[in-house]
């Protein structure tokens, strides 16, 4: 995209009009402003004056190398003794905002309304934290005799959020916004601050009018979209970012959200198209890389998206989550080895991150290695894998069962009691009385398959109390635990031929309709109750 200033240059016959941009800056209407300085620039004048604005139009874009060069071109013109300091002390500020401050108090002490001063002495306060009750007091008192200025009004805003008084801030901003209501930076940084303090919609509404009145301010599109990324308006989030792509068809960032937006939206092959369009802008964004390569492997491209991983965790070895996302891809692809090396980085990257324990784990348990698997099995709970309730009293930790009362509880879904329901037998021999909890529906199968046992319907909260009452215990433990006691390796697997017992007259209903099927060869379909996206629990930067 080119800069702002590098169109400033026309070749067309105009009126000049600098005043006019004066009076445009000083609303708060910067486009108004760079137009009509262009108008200026079209007639081939070229005063200190006009570098003067051209400074001031550069700085509020924040395009600060700009207006370091024209400052140098300004300086080589002959200006009047007042704005050469000026213009030397605004070329201190982008170059040495310590040094600056010196020159900004002393141009306060000869003019306390000085604009240029201000301007200066609240940059040193955001350039550098230095002093800042100095700070605060030269910009206060200059709203204070103007305060139907809107950019002091803005400058008061940003001070009190220097201090962290983010009502008044609002308030001084929200003046801002009224007397330059087209001013793309004032709500801009007012649609932030209203963020930050929990007004969400109405930041949106002021994000939305900053982008209206600057399509080509970046910064703001990225904030709005940000905001919309927690906000549960899919549908306003997409269409917003489908703006921005067309507004700045150049920026990386603009594809990256059609992307972000698209996929939670379950539009994959538009998430695909526009994340394969935000890395050719920006090949080497980490964040974009990130997010194209987990949607490849929900869409099984495999080895591209390993690539796009690998490059990630390279270059950013230090960042926990690359490394853990790398070790997902890696398991994926089948490389057991490779991915239980990316969890142990990620791990000691970041020893309490409870997603990169559980990968580990179930790495580990995919290697066959179950004493090691189960160790890390506890951080389902971190990670609302498993449901979230507990019985009162202590958990069984594998002591001497047979004086003891024994409570096994059901967690996660029916798949997962099935499966750890082949410990139960185990763990029950071990007590002199065991009762399991366990989900309604398989309350009469547990109860045939189990009838040692006393099985108990139940899967909430409320449920766990009232068994607890009803049935007293000793100790207790969530099936999901009961492996890392009772099957720690291979050797502790049993050799059997079922441990569940199906109802003899379904078994028997069931053999008849199949032999009535035709054919040789019957084939039997398994319904999934919950299937989890490939990418459920990799990390995903937003930005």
């Amino acid at each position: 995209m080119i800069a702002w200033w590098a169109n400033l240059f026309g070749r067309r016959r105009i009126q000049a009009d600098p005043e006019g941009a004066w009076a445009a800056l000083r609303a708060g209407r910067l486009q108004e402003a760079t137009d009509l300085l262009r108008q200026c620039r079209a007639t081939g004048e070229d005063s200190p004056a006009l570098n003067r604005l051209a400074t001031h139009i550069g700085w509020q874009q924040q395009d600060l190398g700009a207006a370091e060069a024209l400052l140098e071109t300004a300086l080589r013109l002959p200006p009047d003794a007042s704005l050469k300091h000026e213009l030397e002390a605004t070329l201190l500020a982008i170059r040495s905002p310590d040094a600056a401050a010196q020159a900004f108090e002393g141009a306060l002490v000869r003019d306390p309304m000085h604009p240029m001063a201000v301007t200066g002495i609240s940059a040193r306060l955001l350039l550098t934290q230095a002093d800042a009750s100095q700070v605060f007091a030269c910009v206060e008192a200059a709203w204070r005799a103007q305060r139907e200025n809107p950019h002091l009004c803005f400058l008061y805003g940003r001070v009190l959020v220097s201090a962290g008084r983010l009502s008044e801030a609002a308030g001084a901003l929200r003046d801002a916004a009224r007397l330059a209501p087209t001013s793309g930076t004032i709500l801009h940084d007012l649609g932030k601050l209203l963020d930050q303090i929990g007004l969400q919609s109405e930041a949106i509404d002021y994000l939305e009018l900053s982008v209206h009145h600057a399509p080509s301010f970046e910064a703001a599109w990225i904030d709005l979209m940000r905001v919309l990324d927690v906000a549960d308006d899919l549908e306003a989030a997409i269409d917003a970012a489908r703006r921005f792509a067309l507004a700045l068809p150049s920026s990386a960032e603009g594809a990256f959200w059609v992307g972000k937006f698209s996929e939670r939206c379950g539009d994959l092959a538009a998430a695909n198209n526009a994340y394969e369009s935000a890395l050719a802008l920006k090949p080497q964004s980490a964040p974009i890389m990130t997010n194209y390569g987990l949607l490849l492997l929900e869409l099984g491209r495999i080895p591209q998206a390993n690539q796009l991983l690998a490059g990630v965790a390279t270059q950013t070895p230090a960042d926990a989550a690359a490394q853990m996302n790398l070790g997902l891809a890696l398991r994926f692809a089948g490389d057991l080895d490779g991915a239980l090396a990316s969890f142990r980085t990620a791990l000691t990257l970041a020893p309490e991150d409870a997603m990169t324990r559980y990968h580990l784990a179930t790495t580990h348990l995919l290697r066959q290695e179950f004493a090691e698997g189960w160790d890390h099995y506890d951080a389902r709970w971190q990670q609302d894998i498993a449901d979230q309730r507990r019985p009162p009293g202590s958990p069984w930790t594998g002591e001497n069962l047979e004086d003891k009362h024994l409570l096994v509880w059901g967690e996660q879904g029916l798949g997962d009691h099935i499966m750890f329901a082949s410990c139960i037998g185990d763990a029950a021999r071990t007590a002199k009385t065991c009762t399991v909890e366990c989900h309604p529906r398989l309350q009469t199968l547990f109860e045939r398959s189990f009838p040692w046992c006393n099985v108990v319907g139940g899967n909430t909260q409320d449920d766990l109390d009232r068994l607890a009452k009803a049935h007293p215990y000793d100790v207790h433990l969530p099936l999901g635990d009961l492996p890392g006691i009772v099957r720690r390796s291979r050797s502790d697997f049993p050799r059997h031929t079922g441990y569940l017992v199906a109802d003899e007259d379904k078994r028997r209903t069931w053999k008849a309709r199949l032999a009535g099927l035709p054919g040789q060869f019957k084939v039997g379909m398994w319904v999934e109750a919950m299937k989890l996206g490939a990418t459920e629990f990799l990390t995903k930067p937003v930005s």
